[in-house]
């Protein structure tokens, strides 16, 4: 363990040779402090026209870390806007591993767990070990400063969380508890399961993109804390089919909650593109805050949405831990047998159990789940007897 309070680093400038504790090299210096340690990433006077930095790096010469420790847990505030960590084991390039979830303009320090015993250089001693830090999908860094509070590694990840903590793989844990005032963030490729209680007196996050989300599974759960998922969500151009992983939220606090990124018709400022599907009248239907403030954003029910600019869509409320039942009808007209349901978990929902839990309740000759795909050449994934077992439905996916 490394807790960067002025005895583990070596601040003598730009392209030091370190022989002992953590050393920066290429346009970077690190600074120490009386609790914490500063990176700074200069621009590379070389190629200053972009200005970025060419390959940026904290590294330890001589670490001498057990590779049966390998979870990375490094505490950080990340005030630039690069978004990746590359772990280079022993200098060599065979040896990299990237880590592409780092938030960026953090106002506060948040611990990162990455696992490293996939690398391929993960055995025996670890000696040389170099952190990189870049922008994802980029060659280079942006300048600006990183505070370093503590590096470790560890044999397992710790199941309580007493600081803001961010974890960006799929992680299982007997039991979990997050104190009270901290931050846990799941990444949109993160995951957390408790296989028996949650304790939560603290605030959860999950995020996600257009292709990942992030998953939070728990026997039972106890606790004030408050959990959110930030559901991408798509624009106007093609629209999505969302739910809400949580219990009890109203529209109103929706609307509180995302100021902004809900979409809203430029002639009724009131008026959101988010709402049901209405099958009476075979058509969905657009919330207005003037009339809908009260309406209960049901998890299992499915609502069409469109964000204002591509961003996610936050739903709050509580955790649900057992099974969940949602009312369907069968109304006359051409789309009256059609419902607009959703996955109610912040997990994903396995399409074969939910065409085996709920045999007989499809309309005959239409066995099947109708998923949309954004493509409005054909607009529609069909999930049936035939495929089911190759899908699961993402978190916050509304479906027909």
């Amino acid at each position: 363990t490394w807790d960067f309070n002025g005895d583990d680093i070596d601040d003598s400038g730009d392209d030091n040779e370190a022989t002992s504790g953590w050393g920066a090299k290429y346009y970077t210096t690190v600074t120490s402090g009386s609790t914490y340690a500063t990176m700074t990433i200069q621009v590379d006077p070389v190629d200053n026209l972009s200005a970025r930095s060419g390959n940026p790096n904290l590294y330890h010469e001589a670490a001498n870390i057990d590779s049966n420790k390998s979870i990375l847990a490094i505490t950080m505030k990340n005030s630039t806007l690069n978004n990746r960590i590359q772990i280079k084991v022993n200098n060599n390039s065979d040896h990299i591993s990237n880590f592409d979830n780092v938030g960026t303009s953090e106002q506060d320090f948040s611990t990162y767990y990455i696992d490293l015993s996939s690398n391929s250089g993960w055995s025996g001693m670890i000696e040389q070990i170099q952190l990189t830090f870049k922008e994802v999908g980029g060659a280079k860094a942006f300048p600006g400063n990183i505070d370093i509070d503590e590096i470790q590694f560890l044999a397992a990840i710790p199941s309580r969380f007493s600081s803001n903590t961010t974890i960006p793989d799929q992680i299982a844990l007997e039991s979990i508890k997050i104190d009270s005032g901290v931050l846990l963030t799941l990444n949109s490729t993160g995951g957390l399961a408790a296989t028996g209680a949650l304790v939560n007196e603290g605030n959860i996050t999950l995020q996600s993109t257009s292709i990942n989300s992030a998953t939070l599974i728990a026997d039972s759960t106890s606790g004030s804390g408050t959990y959110r998922y930030e559901k991408y969500t798509s624009t106007t151009s093609t629209n999505d089919l969302i739910s809400s992983p949580f219990a009890g939220e109203t529209f109103s606090s929706l609307l509180s909650n995302n100021s902004g990124v809900i979409y809203t018709n430029p002639s009724d400022a009131t008026q959101y593109l988010f709402g049901p599907f209405n099958n009476v009248t075979s058509s969905y239907e657009t919330y207005d805050s003037d009339t809908d403030n009260s309406q209960t954003i049901d998890p299992g029910k499915g609502y069409r949405a469109a964000s204002a600019s591509g961003g996610a869509i936050a739903f709050t409320g509580s955790f649900l831990t057992t099974d969940h039942t949602q009312g369907i009808t069968a109304e006359s007209g051409a789309y009256g047998s059609w419902n607009l349901v959703g996955n109610p978990f912040p997990s994903y929902l396995d399409a074969a159990h939910f065409r085996t839990d709920n045999n007989g309740r499809f309309a005959e000759n239409f066995e099947a789940i109708y998923a949309y795909d954004g493509d409005v050449s054909d607009g529609w994934l069909i999930i049936d007897a035939n495929n089911a077992s190759s899908y699961k439905i993402a978190p916050g996916q509304a479906f027909l």
